[in-house]
């Protein structure tokens, strides 16, 4: 079997990252990135003849959504039975804005603070940001409320659990926090459009937010000393061996 993962830096790994600039190729696509070996998509490859990390630090799935796109594309529908997919949902308000560019597709990462990250993959891609980026900035920041958010998130979700199911690929959702992937249980304010969404989300494909995985844990046991926001070697292996555990009740391994 051979193992695909996105998300954000729960998945990619955190700083400091002990390979930089690393090449991972499938058929004809790369995508480079930097590798943290503590990871659990790596802690997982000795389960896997191949481990595709697609994740990247602090985005979300708006970037997850269209990096997994950029990747499905270019695997041949005989080896589709070959792969599973593990989805890590960030927060819900980190999202996309796509900016014009002459040659190159670039997209703004937006987060909760008034900085604009450019998401590029390509490290070879100069951006030529030539719009004003000012105003998705005000619609993001003024505009834009948790539960707008939210929808936005479910709608991924679900973008993605339709690709899945389409293309006949095991997979599985997870998220950075359990309100991630079930925001309905901690929005003050409820929707009917919001809960209809979550009701469409296939149960049986969601396992436990990372959150959840090692709530029952010293953070001092799990987490990184220097920042405690990011599981540590242990806290990677608890989350690595968990997923290998619904992996393993699904059949999936063998």
């Amino acid at each position: 079997m051979k193992l695909y993962t996105n998300g954000c830096s729960f998945t990619h790994g955190h700083l400091p990252y002990d390979i930089l600039d690393h090449c991972h190729t499938y058929n004809d696509y790369t995508y480079t990135a930097d590798i943290r070996n503590i990871a659990w998509p790596w802690l997982l490859s000795n389960d896997f003849e191949h481990t595709f990390n697609h994740a990247k630090a602090g985005t979300g799935l708006d970037r997850t959504l269209r990096s997994t796109l950029d990747f499905v594309e270019h695997l041949d529908p005989c080896e589709y039975n070959e792969w599973i997919f593990i989805i890590q949902a960030s927060q819900a308000h980190r999202v996309e804005h796509l900016f014009p560019d002459f040659d190159n597709e670039v997209y703004g990462q937006f987060h909760h603070t008034d900085t604009v990250n450019m998401v590029v993959d390509d490290p070879t891609i100069t951006s030529n940001i030539s719009c004003n980026i000012q105003v998705p900035k005000d619609f993001h920041y003024e505009w834009q409320t948790d539960m707008s958010f939210e929808i936005n998130q479910i709608k991924n979700i679900l973008v993605l659990q339709s690709i899945f199911k389409n293309m006949g690929l095991k997979y599985l959702f997870t998220g950075m926090m359990n309100r991630d992937i079930r925001p309905s249980n901690f929005t003050k304010t409820q929707t009917k459009l919001l809960n209809n969404l979550e009701a469409q989300i296939d149960t049986d494909y969601t396992i436990l937010a990372m959150n959840e995985i090692l709530q029952q844990y010293d953070a001092a046991d799990v987490m990184l000393k220097e920042d405690t926001g990011h599981p540590n070697l242990r806290g990677n292996t608890i989350i690595a061996d968990y997923i290998k555990t619904e992996l393993e009740k699904r059949n999936w391994l063998t």
